[in-house]
């Protein structure tokens, strides 16, 4: 049996992107170098936080995180 390779919807979801993520722009190989170049979600958010916390709005702060946390 041969490996599979992960596609990119799978491969945003392992970087943090929530659902639904508009990552379809191009071929496959544009998508798959966009995940490699991207950052993610949680990173930005908290660099936002650290550097720019007067800008920080709190309707808009953690809408990546599930309702779970």
């Amino acid at each position: 049996m041969g490996l599979r390779m992960l596609q990119p919807n799978e491969l945003f979801a392992g970087k943090g992107f929530p659902p639904g993520y508009t990552f379809n722009i191009g071929n496959k190989s544009d998508q798959i170098r966009r995940v490699g170049n991207s950052v993610p979600p949680q990173f930005a958010e908290q660099l936002a936080r650290a550097n720019l916390p007067k800008l920080c709005v709190p309707e808009h702060m953690n809408k990546y995180h599930s309702k779970a946390n």
